[in-house]
């Protein structure tokens, strides 16, 4: 009775093993997928972001841009390359 004890005992070891080495399998397995993951999230972040608000045209009346119309409108006229029209003048 205490060699089939015995015995009972060994094989009871050896599947403890077997279990203890297939779980550090898995665990390291885990480990590297972790990591991936870790890293696919890190390279998804940025595309998951909203957009950056882009900015709106004002509308209406700009003084800054009349001016600077104006300014060019005046060069013409001075450098001969803007005809204006006789009935205008």
């Amino acid at each position: 009775m205490s060699v089939r004890a015995f015995l009972r005992m060994r094989e009871q070891l050896a599947a403890n093993a077997a279990i203890l080495k297939r779980l550090a399998e898995i665990d390291k397995t885990l480990l590297e997928h972790d990591s991936a993951l870790r890293l696919i999230w890190t390279k998804l972040q940025p595309l998951l972001a909203p957009p950056p608000e882009t900015p709106k045209r004002r509308i209406g009346f700009n003084p800054a841009v009349a001016n600077d119309f104006a300014q060019k409108i005046s060069a013409m006229v001075r450098g001969n390359t803007l005809k204006i029209p006789t009935f205008l003048t």
